[in-house]
């Protein structure tokens, strides 16, 4: 299934495949492990504009950190990107918005992984208005992300359909997995297999 293993691909280094997706309507969740037993409760969807590159958005809970939602976009290429493995760039700016809101800023960096010569990872280090964010993104129908790299700007669309109902089902796996008495476990994880390797 590419969607699992590009899941597996954007947990950065991962070397196993996510334990099986739920999805609800434009979004699904996967558990990811890094190989160094490192857990990620992921919603992720795809972009809707589809071109050569597969673009993906993902938002991550940790264990211990369950309240918190990371945000990261990947671009998975067709082809190498022919950047060096490891790299880890400093900060830029970027705007995103959700539906008509207003826009907001978000700092950004973007890595390479070793393991992987066609996928290039998005992090954002930071955004304004903190507090609401999610609130609109629960809400929302769309959500565009605007990039200037190299003076060209990239800009970037999800849905948001199912973003509620799968931010919850990660909250309720990170909370479960965090708690060693509620009886319930993360499924085991399986190697990705060589067929999925990109």
């Amino acid at each position: 299934m590419l969607t699992s293993a590009l899941a597996a691909l954007l947990a950065v280094g991962a070397p196993s495949a996510p334990a099986p997706a739920s999805k609800v309507q434009d979004w699904e969740t996967v558990v990811t492990d890094d190989g160094a037993g490192s857990l990620t409760f992921r919603a992720m969807t795809f972009e809707e504009n589809k071109g050569a590159d597969t673009l993906v958005l993902s938002l991550d809970r940790l264990p211990g950190q369950c309240d918190q939602i990371l945000v990261s976009l990947a671009v998975v290429g067709a082809e190498e990107h022919g950047l060096p493995g490891g790299l880890l760039s400093p900060n830029y700016l970027g705007e995103m918005q959700v539906d008509k809101r207003a826009p907001r800023r978000f700092d950004y960096r973007f890595l390479t992984d070793p393991s992987f010569d066609n996928v290039i990872l998005v992090q954002l280090t930071h955004w304004d208005g903190d507090d609401n964010l999610f609130r609109e993104v629960r809400n929302g129908s769309k959500w565009r992300f605007r990039f200037d790299m190299d003076g060209e700007v990239h800009s970037w669309r999800f849905s948001l359909m199912g973003v509620s109902a799968v931010l919850e089902q990660t909250y309720q796996a990170c909370t479960a997995h965090n708690d060693p008495g509620s009886g319930e476990e993360v499924p085991a994880q399986a190697k990705l297999e060589s067929k999925y390797r990109m």
